[in-house]
């Protein structure tokens, strides 16, 4: 940082220089901390330097270390020896670069750039041809003519005018000013004011001109005024009267005062005391006989002994009220002695050095210093081992004010304090910080007790103590003890001082200090408190303004896709034709016709899946024919007083009962008011939906891979038993199509407080004829009926925290015809969803179960259970006992992907005499080195039977251009570990329109088998077409050639399209027009908008609408809201605007239906507000104007512009007034408001210009 700052003006004069460019790119970008243990065998040295710098003149000073071992501090003395030799020659601002990026095999390259002495400029310009030039600006500017002090109000600036003065006609050096500076600033720290910002103009001080401005932070506005020291007479602060005589002695016993008890403060006598004035310095600096610079006093120690009593030892209240010891003053000064203003100046300091000497001098000196130095680790076991250690005497040191330090400190970037003390010490060359202002800079509670010589507190953590005990040998952070190198840790009457590299090793954090600006930069290594709480409060700050934003925003007006009496329905169809050969047999030729068509018949959504099969030699039959009619609500609004969300009848699917039944299709009709993503049994929750043939499908659970399937030809997926937790589950269901499509739908359950409202009462009502489909025609009939069944599940709302369900269910149990009722609680308490339910069968059959879950994180979840069963026939279900447990979770090891597992177990217990059986159930799923990776273990364990542990190994990756997928299933049973199956299946995008599928299955137990199956599809805008094949090591063979489309309905008739999910996702058609009535209502007669994007926020998808100002919108979410929007750009007329800014769609699987986006013609209404007093018009500046609407509405006021102009825009047509309230008016005499009535017009006033005249009312 150091090196950027002095290299910056370089750039100015050297833009050209391509090795200089290179020396400010490393010293900017990579200057990092010298290693001084980092030596090497110097072999050759180079010089890159600019024009009229001989580098080569400096190569013996390197001589003696050629062939020899050299470190990093060597170079850098080295350079501040040519950097000393030049400054001599009359060089200024010299600059020098040492990159250790080119210290190659032992060769170094020093980089020297210097502005050039105005005596050598012809020589320059005669021997630089060509190259820049930089003239140094060194005439008649070597001393200070002129001081000049302004901008101090709050403080006294007399003492420091004198002071200034003493620099005049000496050369300027910036050590002076810098500690004039801090004295200024003591000052105002003294006074309890701000700590102003003072700078000096360099280029002035050049020129002969100190010029020093003080900036107030009250008075940033204020313009400083400079004052002349040879305008004001010198004025020298006498020396404050002593304090009453106290004997004559420096030290005296150390008491606790007590409360309310005034205390003297100690005199701290000077470490430098000049005994002769300064005498004017020649232009060589302190060369001259005259001048005599007192040498630097060691610091002053004050040793303070410290009894203790037992009534010492016992924990005190803090004492606020002053300090806690009592200290005699030091003899008085004499009146007689010479008040001497000059700052004192450590011997160490030369003050002919420039500040670029100085500086160099400064990068030396810490570069001298190893890393932590002053640390050193001892013992990482440490447990309070600085407790109860009470130092005897206590020793306190006392600094010049010369080694004073007032910096600002920032932490990465930002600033903390305005006035951290250090002290930048003369004889231990140690950069020494205040405790209390270092910890208050970090922010962490650490409390430090210079009367005692102790600190301690915590940092970051709790467990992470602190403990720092005088005499500073030691420091203990967390488990860790460090020994203290001595000088490294000084106490203080106000503070303890620690070094700048102890307190990076113990705080873990990197000090940088700039000290030409006095400014101290802290890097934590990791998040300090105050940090952490600031990026909490930023995160809290952004969801309060989405929640304003939410609240804010003007509702979207909801537009449902209207069921109708009969609507085109989407028509998809695929046929096959292939080739088999099975079991030695013959050739078969067979031919499938597949349609499926979703659209709107009777008021009801209908779905309808046909099958045609066509064998060798036969006709084609109906293979299969199933259709639903469905209705759904989200507002309930269904069957009247019902206030049904959902009915559905036609070729039902039954949903399960706790306890009672799973899932049963057939005839029937089923009536609910539940939640579209209400959940009733949560240990047997189905995920179900539609996808096309050959697409994989996966689920996750808050981004865990929870299971994936393959779809068949039935265009069907289900997953049952999906795991719940606790709270809200968020499934994500991804369905990959074997083109690289992606389609991603989220669904969302609830599981505890407020899963049903207080009072709230739910239900779901079904009933099946039979299992037979609703029409019997073709292989339909042939069907087994099971017979009626009818069910009715209920919960109603107790509490927020407490649910009761009931069940009652009529039917077939696995063919046994029966009757049975449930009664259960679903409760939510101590964090945990509890789950208890009971059935009673009317032929004595009993069940009871209990489950619980919690979520103790994100990740981490226990379910426990049991479940008993008793007084079945063997035939409904056997009688038996089990308990169950199950953990899931996620672990992150360190910048691995995070690891998923799940742990199970389950015990059984068989009242008919079996052996218990338990299972051991595992899966670990991650992502590894761009796989994903998963294994699923069971281990089954009976008595008298061998442990059979059974597997399943897959492996997913996207890699040479395609997606593999890998599957190994194996088992092990009596320590014989065999492969039960691996397949292996790749997905390959062979062109944009073509796929190509393959897979191969390998059979390794029993009948071995290895089979082949590959599959090429190509697909365009409207036709799918795919080939075919599998073959098996039997020499059985199947031949396939698949021709499909889907017919989309539009406003003309229908549109075929490749896509296979046209008919399970929602389409809309989005009318375009201009609402010349405002209605929202699309009317005969309107203008339609061609060309305007449209845009579904929710799903991301555009489209433009056509010369009918209709655009066709796909891939909506079904059954929720699509938060759909114009692109105002794309409106061809600036004063258009959308009615509404979002509408938000309900789509519907399938059916294609109309959203109107009316967009209204807003106007504007401008105008010149003018003054007429005494028949002289003028323009009127700064008229305050108000306007309401027709019902007296306030919209929005102003005021005229600088020319009278004021201007309302984005009106909507319609009548408006305008008001210049009386308040106003008074000044020119007029009692009441102006009110000024404008019509604005669609056919006229799209801008109106109405111009307003105040007429003043002469005064009497």
């Amino acid at each position: 940082m150091l090196a950027a700052a002095l290299f910056t003006p370089v750039l100015a004069h050297a833009a050209e220089e391509s090795w200089l460019q290179r020396l400010v790119s490393f010293d900017t970008a990579s200057a990092a901390p010298v290693n001084m243990a980092n030596s090497y065998e110097l072999r050759q040295v180079n010089f890159e330097t600019t024009c009229l710098v001989d580098g080569e003149k400096f190569r013996p000073l390197f001589n003696p270390y050629i062939n020899k071992p050299i470190d990093d501090a060597t170079v850098l003395r080295l350079m501040r020896q040519i950097r000393s030799s030049l400054a001599k020659q009359g060089f200024r601002n010299v600059q020098m670069g040492y990159p250790t990026s080119k210290r190659l095999n032992g060769a170094i390259t020093i980089s020297i750039a210097a502005d050039v002495p105005s005596a050598m400029l012809a020589d320059a310009k005669e021997q630089c041809s060509g190259s820049p030039i930089r003239v140094a600006n060194d005439g008649n500017t070597t001393n200070i003519s002129q001081v000049l002090l302004g901008g101090m109000v709050a403080v006294d600036p007399l003492p420091f005018v004198a002071e200034a003065q003493q620099m005049r006609g000496k050369k300027f050096n910036s050590v002076e000013v810098i500690r004039l500076m801090q004295k200024i600033r003591t000052a105002y720290r003294n006074a309890k004011q701000p700590l102003p910002y003072i700078s000096f103009d360099r280029e002035l001080a050049h020129e002969g001109t100190l010029q020093l401005t003080v900036v107030e932070k009250k008075r940033k506005n204020i313009e400083p005024e400079y004052v002349s020291p040879e305008d004001i007479p010198v004025r020298v602060a006498k020396p404050a009267a002593a304090p009453a005589a106290n004997p004559p002695q420096a030290i005296t016993q150390a008491k606790r005062a007590p409360q309310g008890t005034p205390i003297a403060q100690p005199t701290v006598k000077p470490a430098v005391k000049p005994t002769t004035p300064p005498a004017k310095p020649t232009s060589e600096g302190i060369e001259d006989k005259g001048v005599r610079v007192a040498q630097p006093k060691p610091p002053t120690k004050t040793i303070v002994p410290v009894q203790q009593t037992d009534e010492d030892k016992k924990p005190k209240t803090p004492d606020t009220t002053g300090p806690a010891f009592v200290l005699a003053p030091t003899a008085k000064p004499s009146a007689d002695a010479p008040v001497v203003v000059e700052p004192q100046v450590p011997a160490d300091f030369d003050l002919s050095k420039t500040e670029d000497e100085l500086i160099a001098e400064q990068e030396v000196t810490e570069a001298e210093t190893p890393e932590n130095v002053d640390l050193i680790l001892v013992d990482d076991q440490a447990t309070a081992f600085l407790d109860g250690e009470t130092p005897v005497d206590l020793e306190f040191t006392e600094r010049t004010e010369n080694e004073l330090l007032i910096l600002e400190t920032f932490i990465e970037g930002e600033p903390r304090d305005e006035a951290l003390l250090a002290y930048s010490t003369t004889d231990t060359k140690k950069l020494l910080i205040s405790l209390t202002s270092f910890v208050n800079a970090l922010g962490v509670p650490i409390n430090v007790n210079p009367e005692s010589g102790r600190a301690e507190g915590w940092y970051i953590t709790e467990d992470n103590q602190f403990l720092l005990n005088y005499p500073f040998e030691h420091a203990v952070m967390g488990q860790k003890r460090y020994q203290l190198k001595e000088g490294s840790a000084e106490l203080h009457f106000d503070d303890i001082y620690v070094s700048a590299s102890a307190l990076e090793g113990l705080f873990n954090v990197n000090l940088e200090l700039n000290f030409s600006a006095l400014q101290l930069f802290i890097t934590p290594k990791e998040t300090l408190p105050y940090q952490a709480k600031n990026e909490r409060y930023v995160k809290w700050n952004q969801l309060q303004k989405a929640r304003d934003m939410v609240k804010n925003r003007p509702q979207a007006p909801r537009q449902d896709i209207e069921y109708q009496m009969a609507a085109k329905p989407t028509v998809r169809i695929d046929t096959r034709t292939g080739v088999n050969k099975r079991d030695g047999s013959s050739h078969e030729l067979t031919q499938n016709i597949s349609a499926i068509t979703q659209g709107d018949l009777f008021g009801f959504s209908h779905q309808t899946v046909t099958s045609l099969l066509k064998q060798a030699g036969e006709d084609y039959e109906i293979d299969s024919f199933e259709v639903l009619f469905r209705k759904q609500d989200d507002k309930n609004d269904l069957f009247g007083p019902l206030n049904a969300s959902m009915v559905q009848w036609g070729d039902i699917t039954l949903t399960p009962t706790p306890l009672i039944e799973g899932t049963r299709k057939g005839r029937g009709i089923e009536v609910s008011n539940q939640p579209i993503s209400y959940v009733r049994d949560p240990n047997n929750l189905t995920i179900e939906g539609f996808a096309p043939p050959n697409w994989d499908v996966e689920v996750f659970q808050d981004e865990r891979l929870v299971d994936f399937i393959t779809i068949d030809s039935s265009g069907r997926y289900e997953f049952t038993a999906v795991p719940l937790r606790s709270g809200l589950n968020i499934f994500r269901i991804v369905e990959h199509g074997p083109n690289g499509e992606l389609r991603e739908t989220t669904r969302r359950y609830f599981l505890g407080t407020g899963q049903v409202k207080e009072g709230e009462f739910l239900y779901s009502l079904a009933a099946l004829e039979g299992t037979k489909p609703l029409i019997e025609i073709g292989n339909n009939a042939d069907r087994q009926d099971l017979g009626s069944a009818f069910k009715l599940n209920s919960s109603y709302g107790l509490t927020p925290e407490l649910t009761l369900t009931s069940g009652l269910y009529n039917g077939a149990i696995n063919t046994l015809d029966t009757t049975a009722a449930t009664v259960g609680l679903r409760a939510s308490v101590w964090e945990s969803f509890l789950q208890l339910d009971t059935m009673a069968e009317e032929n004595g059959g009993r069940i009871y179960s209990a489950s619980a879950r919690r979520n103790f994180t994100r990740t981490f979840q226990l379910l426990v259970g049991g479940e008993t069963s008793s007084g079945f026939s063997g035939t409904v279900r056997p009688d038996k006992s089990s308990y169950y447990a199950r953990i899931d979770n996620s672990i992150q090891l360190g910048e691995l992907h995070p690891i998923g597992f799940s742990v199970g177990y389950r015990r059984e217990f068989f009242n008919d005499g079996q052996s218990p059986v338990t299972r051991w159930q595992n899966r670990l799923n991650t992502f590894f080195n761009r796989f994903n990776v998963s294994n699923e273990l069971e281990l089954e364990q009976r008595e008298n039977t061998p442990d059979l542990l059974q597997g399943d190994f897959l492996v997913r990756k996207n890699a040479f251009g395609g997606y593999w997928r890998g599957q190994v299933s194996y088992r092990n049973q009596e320590k014989q570990f065999d492969f039960e199956s691996i397949t292996l299946r790749g997905q390959f995008q062979l062109a944009p329109t073509v796929t190509y599928i393959g897979e191969i299955n390998r059979t390794l137990l029993n009948e071995k088998e290895t089979r082949l199956n590959n599959r090429l599809t190509w697909e365009w805008d409207a036709l799918r077409l795919g080939l075919e094949t599998e073959i098996n090591n039997s020499g059985e063979y199947r031949l396939g050639f698949n021709v499909g489309t889907t017919f989309v309905p539009n406003e003309m008739g229908y549109t075929p399209m490749a896509s296979r999910t046209a008919s399970s996702e929602g389409n809309v058609l989005v009318r375009v027009f201009l609402d010349e009535n405002e209605d929202k209502i699309y009317q005969e007669g309107e203008e339609v908008l061609p060309g305007v994007t449209i845009r579904n926020r929710s799903r991301g998808g555009t489209a433009i609408t056509t010369d009918n100002g209709v655009a066709a919108l796909g891939r909506m979410a079904v059954f929720q809201p699509n938060q759909m929007l114009v692109d105002s750009t794309t409106l061809p007329d600036f004063y258009m605007q959308p009615a509404d800014a979002l509408v938000s769609v309900i789509a519907r699987p399938g059916i294609i239906g109309t959203v109107d986006m009316p967009i209204y013609l807003l106007g504007e209404i401008a105008g010149t507000i003018t003054l007429n007093q005494g028949g002289e018009t003028t323009i009127l500046e700064g008229a305050p104007v108000t306007i309401y609407d027709e019902a007296g509405k306030r919209l929005s006021s102003l005021k005229s512009e600088y020319d009278g102009f004021y201007v309302f825009p984005s009106l909507r047509m319609g009548n408006y007034k305008l008001v210049i309230p009386a308040q106003y008016l008074e000044r020119y005499g007029i009692e009441e408001p102006i009110e000024v009535a404008v019509n604005l017009q669609a056919e006229e006033n799209i801008m109106d210009m109405v111009d307003i005249e105040i007429n003043a009312v002469a005064s009497n």
